[in-house]
C-alpha cells in the first residue's frame, strides 16, 4: 500500500537544514546550524543564541493529508513562504496511509459537530478537486445494512438526521437490494448513501505535494526526518520559535535548527497532543482535553472476486466508538474488511501477526471475530477467505468506552497564542480537509518576505 507513495518521495528533502538550504541557495544566503546530541524527545535545551536561524511566514507541523492540505492552501498567496515539518522520512506514513480511503457523506455524527459540517462541505470539494486534477476517485455509493428491527430503527434515525442536513439518503426496497447486490444480506433493510465514495489517498497527497513545492503562487517546501522538540513564543515579535531536530544521514549527531514563524499549525495527528503541550504546557493541554487515545484498527483482505460493487457498512456501534467492520473497495478493485477498534498503549505498533509467530492464537481469534461480524451481511464469505492485510492507529479524543468527542480546530488566541492553531483528534478522514482550508487558513495568511536568515554572518 505504501509503495506508490514511497517511490514518489525521492524529490523531497531529508532534514530541515537540507530543506531550507535548498531554498536559501536560491536567494544566495548561507546556511548554518549547530551540531547537538539529544536522546530525549522533550525538554531539549534551547541553543545559546540571540535569534533563530530562519524565519518563514507559515510553519505546518505534520505532513499527513491534513498538514499537506493546510500547507497547500497557505502557499496559494504570492510572496509568502511555507515550511512543512515531518518527523518521519516519508510523508503521510501514519494515519493518512493506513485507513479505508473513504469519502464520507456526513451522516453519523451530531448535526452541530465539526465532523458533520466538514464532511458535508468537504465531500463536495473533494469530488471537485479530484475531477479537476485527475486524482483517482470513484463515487461508488454506500449501503448501511440492518439485520433486525432495532438496527432498522437506528437506520431511521440516521436517515432523518442526514436528510435534515441535505445529505441524499434513501431506503432500498427488497427487490432493489436483491437486484443490485445479490450477495449482500440486509434482512431488515438497507439505507443507501449515493454520495459516499473512495479516493486514492496517495495520489491525493502527491497532488498536494506538487502544489506546495512549486505549483502555487507562494513558496513552499517539505522537510522530512525533522522532529519538533521545543517551542516558545518570542515576546518581542509575537512569533514562535520552533527548535527542530534533524538526523542528517551524512553527519554525526543531530542537527538542531531554530525557525521563527508568526503562524504555526499543529497538524501532527497522533502526536498533536504532544506538540500542543510543548507550547501550552502539558498540564494546560490536558485541561483543554488535548489528549490522544490511540485505537488500533486491523484490516483484512478478502480473496477472490469482490462480493459487492459498493461500500457496505453494518449499523454503527453504540457511542459511535466505531462504524463496525465494514467492506470497502480501493481504486484497484481490491476488497478490504475492517477496521476494528482496539484501544492500545502504543502509537507506533503497526505489527501484523503471521501464522507461526508469537500471538498467533490471538490473531486466529481476531480473524474469527472479523468473520463472525462480516458474515452477518456477507453470508457466503468463509473464514479462510480473509487474511491479515495492514493496520492503522486512529488518534481519537474519546477514551475507551466514552461517548463521541468532536475533534479540535482551535486558533489559540484566547490563550495568548495568536497565530497558533491546534488540530487535535481524528482529522485524517478524507472528507473534511479541503473544506477546512478555505475559511480557516484564509484567516492565517501572512504576507511577508521570502525565507530570511535573521542572524546574518557569524
Amino acid at each position: 500500500m505504501l509503495s506508490v507513495l514511497s517511490q514518489s518521495l525521492s524529490l523531497h528533502s531529508t532534514g530541515t537544514a537540507h530543506c531550507i538550504h535548498r531554498i536559501a541557495r536560491r536567494i544566495d544566503r548561507p546556511l548554518w546550524t549547530i551540531s547537538c546530541r539529544h536522546a530525549a524527545t522533550t525538554a531539549v535545551p534551547w541553543p545559546d543564541r540571540a535569534r533563530p536561524d530562519y524565519e518563514v511566514d507559515h510553519l505546518v507541523i505534520g505532513a499527513g493529508v491534513v498538514g499537506l492540505a493546510v500547507a497547500e492552501r497557505l502557499t496559494r498567496t504570492v510572496n509568502t513562504t511555507t515550511l512543512v515539518l515531518e518527523r518521519h522520512s516519508l510523508t503521510g506514513s501514519e494515519s493518512s496511509a493506513r485507513n479505508s480511503e473513504v469519502i464520507h457523506a456526513g451522516i453519523y455524527y451530531p448535526p452541530e459537530s465539526l465532523k458533520t459540517r466538514l464532511c458535508i462541505r468537504g465531500r463536495e470539494m473533494m469530488y471537485d478537486v479530484c475531477a479537476r486534477h485527475n486524482i483517482p476517485h470513484r463515487k461508488c455509493g454506500k449501503w448501511i445494512v440492518a439485520q433486525d428491527e432495532a438496527e432498522l430503527a437506528a437506520l431511521g434515525a440516521i436517515h432523518d438526521r442526514g436528510t435534515s442536513l441535505g445529505v441524499p439518503l434513501r431506503f432500498l426496497s427488497l427487490s432493489e437490494r436483491e437486484e443490485k447486490e445479490p450477495l449482500v444480506r440486509a434482512a431488515a433493510g438497507a439505507l443507501e448513501s449515493p454520495e459516499s465514495g473512495i479516493v486514492d489517498s496517495h495520489a491525493l497527497m502527491q497532488f498536494l505535494i506538487s502544489r506546495i513545492e512549486g505549483g502555487n503562487a507562494g513558496e513552499g517546501s517539505i522537510a522530512l526526518a525533522s522532529e519538533v522538540v521545543a517551542m516558545e513564543k518570542d515576546a518581542a515579535s509575537c512569533a514562535y520559535d520552533i527548535a527542530v531536530r534533524t538526523v542528517e544521514p551524512d553527519t554525526q549527531g543531530d542537527q538542531i535548527t531554530v525557525i521563527r514563524s508568526p503562524v504555526v499549525v499543529n497538524a501532527a495527528g497522533l502526536y498533536s497532543d504532544h506538540i500542543a503541550g510543548l507550547l501550552l504546557g502539558e498540564s494546560r493541554a490536558s485541561e483543554l482535553g488535548y489528549k490522544i487515545h490511540p485505537f488500533k484498527g486491523h484490516y483484512y483482505a478478502l480473496s477472490g472476486r469482490a462480493p459487492a460493487s459498493r461500500l457496505v457498512y453494518p449499523t454503527p456501534l453504540a457511542n459511535l466508538q466505531g462504524l463496525g467492520v465494514h467492506l470497502t473497495l480501493d481504486m484497484a478493485g481490491r476488497c478490504k474488511l475492517g477496521p476494528d477498534s482496539v484501544p492500545v498503549g502504543s502509537k507506533t505498533d503497526y505489527s501484523i501477526v503471521r501464522p507461526g509467530e508469537d500471538g498467533a492464537e490471538e490473531e486466529r481469534n481476531r480473524r474469527r471475530a472479523f468473520w463472525e461480524s462480516v458474515k452477518k451481511y456477507l453470508p457466503r464469505v468463509r473464514e479462510e477467505d480473509i487474511y491479515p492485510d495492514y493496520t492503522g492507529i486512529r488518534p481519537k479524543l474519546s477514551a475507551p468506552g466514552a461517548p463521541f468527542r468532536d475533534f479540535v480546530i482551535s486558533h489559540e488566541t484566547n490563550l495568548g497564542f495568536s497565530g497558533f492553531v491546534n488540530l487535535v483528534g481524528e482529522l485524517r478522514r478524507l472528507r473534511c480537509e479541503l473544506w477546512f482550508l478555505v475559511p480557516h487558513s484564509q484567516k492565517l495568511r501572512y504576507r511577508k518576505s521570502r525565507f530570511n536568515q535573521l542572524n546574518g554572518n557569524r
